[in-house]
């Protein structure tokens, strides 16, 4: 049996490239991240930003969402269903407010949304959509991603 140091070499071990390095959300290569993070500049988006990720029961959930510089939203709601349906304009409805503003050197300046859902009993299904509104314009304006 050849002694482990038999094995052993100088060489430093090889590293990955960055376009094959798994990185989060899944395995997307390094290139469709920048490509999915710069696009933040034009959407309103959520990503399913949800704090905690797995709610107690009783327990409130924060529902983040962004807009970029390049989307004139000045209100944004969240539409939200408890037992699992697909919300809609007649859902239960909460005002996101603007928690924050921050730069990012990919997608410019991100405005931070924020509602949150009261604590739900044990077992119920949350599911919610978010719509945002330019101006004071009437209506629903819904951009997704």
């Amino acid at each position: 049996m050849p002694e482990i140091f038999e094995s052993a070499t100088d060489e430093a071990p090889s590293q990955p490239s960055a376009e094959q390095m798994a990185a989060v959300p899944g395995d997307l290569p390094l290139s469709e991240i920048l490509i999915r993070w710069t696009a933040q500049r034009s959407q309103f988006r959520h990503d399913n930003t949800i704090l905690p990720a797995a709610p107690l029961p009783g327990e409130p959930v924060e529902v983040w969402a962004t807009s970029g510089e390049e989307v004139p939203i000045e209100r944004a709601a969240l539409y939200y269903t408890v037992d699992g349906s697909r919300p809609e304009r007649s859902s239960t409805v909460l005002p996101m407010e603007r928690a924050r503003v921050t730069w990012d050197p990919h997608a410019g300046y991100i405005t931070h949304w924020l509602a949150r859902i009261p604590g739900q009993p044990a077992r119920a299904c949350a599911t919610a959509s978010h719509g945002g509104h330019p101006g004071c314009t009437a209506g629903h304006s819904r951009r997704a991603a």
